[in-house]
């Protein structure tokens, strides 16, 4: 049953839907966490088979009454903004416990919990998913059209050469997209109000530490700011790949920290189209983080992850995807096709430092190039050819 269809709501699909539904068939209930806006309810709705708003004075007043009656109603029963009203987590898991049938309830909840020692209870009986905001292919409705998937590269898959390539305005049209599904089809103006408002409302309502913060160091500010901002998930930690090196070079082992979303990004550095169509590496930096972003989704539906490398010698990759099995890949990240033999270079000289059996691939991942394999075996692609 389809909660969200049951109410008339159009439903944008997602990579994380085939994640939750495996996990609702083996597990009694799924915890979907993600940034205010990034579609969590709707998700929630699209595989849930009734649901109840926790944040509502109705909601609200029923709790006060009795919490019970919060889980009553037809499995999966969706509990969105369940912190609202925290004591239906140790009733849901009591109904797990007791009922012993998997895809009982669906969490959902934009900011992680404070209480751990609650959180601690549900281990073995919730399982959290990370929801981020919109891909590219998710935005331009492509998700499940013919593309480059990740575990198909992952599996050897060798793609079709093409030279069909996207222009640059269209990268910065993509870019500047906002991956919350209420904004997609926004003026650009509305979008830009609406991204400013959000940061501040973040600022206003989930950083109210902030007054306290004058006094301390520079860097114990930060430390401190970057905490509640990932307990919202407005920020996003990529940490350094933890591996061995055949060379006597030192690894950075600093986290790469990213916005919620590449347009929140933008909005916070103040730039329209207009500006990046001028300032090529301001738009190389937000297009990187695009493809990190997108990287990020479709590794965890894979059941990877996603690091960074940097070592003292310069070396780069600006992702690195492992796999459970032990298999990982390279990849690098270019603006344009003229930048993809330079790009496969880096790239191959960076892989070359590592002590590990060789990646199942290297990508030199693009805006407007083209999809081959060169001479050395590298891949390339744009960003709106990748699938999950």
């Amino acid at each position: 049953m389809d909660a969200a269809q049951d109410e008339g709501i159009a439903y944008l699909l997602r990579a994380v839907d085939a994640t939750v539904a495996g996990t609702l068939k083996s597990v009694g209930a799924v915890v979907l966490e993600g940034p205010r806006g990034c579609g969590r309810t709707m998700a929630g709705l699209h595989h849930a088979g009734s649901y109840v708003l926790l944040d509502t004075p109705e909601a609200q007043a029923a709790a006060d009454v009795d919490p019970r009656m919060l889980l009553e109603g037809e499995a999966p029963r969706l509990l969105d903004e369940w912190q609202t009203v925290p004591q239906v987590w140790n009733l849901a898991r009591r109904a797990v416990d007791f009922s012993g049938q998997p895809g009982r309830f669906i969490l959902t909840g934009s900011a992680v919990s404070t209480a751990d020692s609650i959180m601690r209870t549900g281990a073995s009986r919730f399982i959290r998913i990370r929801q981020r905001t919109v891909t590219w292919a998710e935005k331009t409705g492509e998700l499940t059209s013919p593309g480059l998937g990740l575990r198909d590269l992952f599996s050897g898959w060798d793609p079709t050469p093409s030279m069909r390539a996207g222009s640059l305005a269209d990268v910065v049209d993509n870019l500047l997209i906002p991956g919350f599904p209420a904004l997609r089809n926004a003026t650009a103006e509305v979008r830009t109000r609406a991204l400013t408002g959000y940061m501040q409302d973040t600022v206003a309502t989930d950083l109210g530490l902030l007054a306290t913060l004058r006094s301390e160091p520079v860097l114990g500010t930060i430390a401190t700011l970057l905490e509640p901002l990932q307990r919202v998930f407005v920020v996003e930690a990529v940490p350094p790949w933890a591996t061995a090196l055949r060379s006597k070079a030192r690894l950075r082992r600093s986290n790469a920290y990213h916005l919620a979303d590449p347009a929140l990004a933008a909005a916070a550095l103040g730039v329209d189209a207009a500006r990046l169509m001028r300032d090529l590496e301001t738009l190389g930096f937000l297009f990187e983080f695009a493809v990190v972003h997108d990287l990020l989704v479709y590794a965890e539906a894979a059941g990877g992850r996603v690091y960074r490398y940097r070592d003292s010698n310069g070396h780069a990759i600006d992702a690195v995807i492992t796999m459970p099995d032990g298999s990982w890949a390279a990849v690098e990240v270019k603006l344009g096709g003229g930048q993809v033999p330079a790009g496969a270079v880096r790239l191959a000289r960076a892989v070359a430092q590592i002590d590990a059996p060789p990646p199942a691939f290297r990508a030199v991942i693009t805006g407007t190039g083209f999809t081959a394999t060169l001479p050395d075996g590298t891949l390339t692609f744009p960003l709106d050819a990748l699938r999950p």
